[in-house]
């Protein structure tokens, strides 16, 4: 891990009830033994008043939050314990942070089960049986984590859901300045209704979007190719609902301006992320796709100069060329 930040410390928040001792112990001393800062919040009072901002201040102030889960039986805890949690989860993957939740094995209710499928895609689970397995686990997801940032290996995703995953977290930890190009555009076709792990792509993008708009964000560009996405309509425009469409059109033409542009680009423009000075540039190989994800200033900068080149119009330019493309489509269908 050359690349690793000079810079430590690395603050993990190790978030659960205080009756988690062990656990607690464990999944600390495996953050330590790493050479890393685990974090704790007391949480005595977690139910007595409202969530304290010191607990989602802590979130903001660490580069990754764990979490554990136990048996509800074994906390003196109501349903209001996973809102609380809910809350963490949230504030994390809206900052792009990773969350390692852990969950015993023998854990299980109707809340807990409500809360683990809320949360599916905005967490990496795994179960433990004993404090050892925890132990081991959160030592290699910790290491894991580490290695996937800073890495200069390239990522090898198992398929597109993994992928789209990866995609969510990463373009929502942007901060001064996002561009996406993509060969057919996600903010424009919507995500399926079948797969939810689109959803969350969207859902990030929208969000980055919404915030650059109020000024709280970064520049944002979203780049799409125009003739990947006319063949995209031409052959697949029964998938697509054209209320639909025009619903995801309005959605992001409310937010383009001078700090959100969406753009058709040429023929051979092609798929990378830029965010702030990390870049992800990908290219599918049958069902997985190669992701190299890495920061570079200089590359960054490249990048951003091939987005501006197509960036010549108005910024809701690929908007209008978009709803071009649909009543070509239909007038040829």
């Amino acid at each position: 891990m050359t690349n690793m930040p000079k810079s430590l410390p690395f603050n993990v928040f190790v978030s659960s009830k205080d009756e988690l001792i062990d656990e607690r112990a464990a999944v600390e001393s495996a953050v330590s033994d790493l050479g890393l800062v685990p974090v704790r919040v007391q949480t005595s009072t977690w139910l007595a008043t409202p969530m304290p901002d010191e607990y989602l201040e802590q979130v903001r102030k660490s580069q990754l939050v764990v979490l554990i889960l136990a048996p509800m039986n074994t906390l003196s805890v109501g349903r209001d314990y996973y809102k609380y949690v809910r809350a963490e989860v949230d504030l994390a993957f809206s900052e792009g942070k990773s969350v390692l939740l852990f969950v015993r094995s023998t854990s299980q209710s109707q809340e807990q089960d409500e809360f683990l499928s809320a949360v599916q895609h905005k967490v990496f689970a795994r179960h433990f049986s004993d404090t050892s397995e925890l132990y081991a686990l959160v030592r290699l997801s910790v290491l894991n984590e580490l290695v996937r940032r800073y890495s200069t290996e390239p990522f090898l995703f198992k398929n597109r859901r993994h992928f789209y995953e990866f995609a969510a977290t990463f373009v929502r930890s942007a901060r001064i300045r996002l561009v996406v190009s993509q060969l057919t555009p996600i903010v424009l076709l919507g995500p399926r209704r079948q797969l939810a792990y689109e959803k969350v792509l969207y859902d990030s993008l929208i969000d980055v979007a919404t915030r650059s708009a109020s000024g709280q964000g970064p520049e944002v560009t979203l780049i799409y190719n125009e003739k990947q996405t006319a063949h995209e309509l031409r052959e697949n425009m029964r998938q697509y609902d054209a209320e639909r469409l025009s619903t995801y059109c309005k959605t992001i033409r409310i937010l383009v301006g001078d700090r959100v542009a969406v753009v058709a680009g040429p023929d051979d423009t092609i798929p990378f992320v830029v965010v702030d000075y990390k870049y992800a540039v990908g290219q599918g190989v049958g069902r997985r796709t190669i992701v190299i994800v890495n920061e570079g200033a200089q590359i960054c900068t490249e990048l951003c100069e091939i987005a501006k080149t197509y960036a010549t119009d108005p910024p809701e330019a690929g908007i209008h060329r978009f709803e071009q493309l649909i009543r070509d489509t239909e007038a040829t269908s």
